[in-house]
């Protein structure tokens, strides 16, 4: 049974690093560099850096392989928001955050499922994630425009305001963020900015 695991668990490797070069090509010429770095020829005196630089790469690898186990939920939330399955999408996104927490892109996507199901729980939870998604990442302007929105539909505009207006400062040559900021202004009864 030893063997047996060994041999699932070097499989499982395997498939791991062409899994993970497959979702991101630019991978592999890290791996071929590091292949060349260990590979290389080892002599008696340098038998101790060698031994150095496999295990420094290996876990350079082993880490890698972390990538996939973390995309995966995320790649599979996407195929069932694409599908307009929502709720199994943020089923999926919430796994996928549970496995990397500070991860911008995870709680946007699940703040975008969130934003597609009814109910006021539904619209928090959207709130709740571009939240997160702004306090991971908060120079990514569409997570602001995105909130911006939702505290619109919430009816919350001076929050709406004041987000729009950061996607506006962070994109300043996006149309659509000026186009939502107008929507607001003039939802706030501000028009004559708008």
């Amino acid at each position: 049974w030893v063997l047996g695991l060994a041999g699932a668990l070097c499989a499982y490797l395997v498939h791991g690093v062409f899994d993970g070069l497959y979702r991101m090509p630019f991978v592999s010429f890290s791996l071929a560099l590091m292949l060349g770095a260990t590979l290389q020829p080892v002599t008696l005196s340098s038998r101790f850096y060698q031994t150095f630089k496999v295990a420094f790469c290996g876990l350079v690898v082993l880490a890698g392989l972390s990538v996939p186990w973390v995309l995966q939920p995320l790649s599979d939330g996407i195929d069932l928001l694409n599908q307009n399955d929502y709720m199994q999408a943020a089923s999926r996104f919430e796994v996928a955050i549970q496995r990397a927490p500070g991860f911008s892109v995870a709680h946007q996507h699940a703040g975008l499922a969130y934003s597609h199901l009814l109910g006021e729980e539904n619209l928090d939870s959207a709130i709740q994630h571009f939240q997160m998604a702004v306090a991971a990442d908060p120079h990514w302007a569409l997570h602001h425009a995105n909130l911006a929105a939702l505290y619109r539909a919430r009816g919350d505009l001076g929050a709406a305001q004041a987000e729009i207006e950061q996607a506006v400062r962070l994109s300043s040559k996006s149309y659509l963020y000026w186009m939502n900021k107008a929507v607001i202004e003039e939802a706030s009864g501000a028009s004559e900015d708008a």
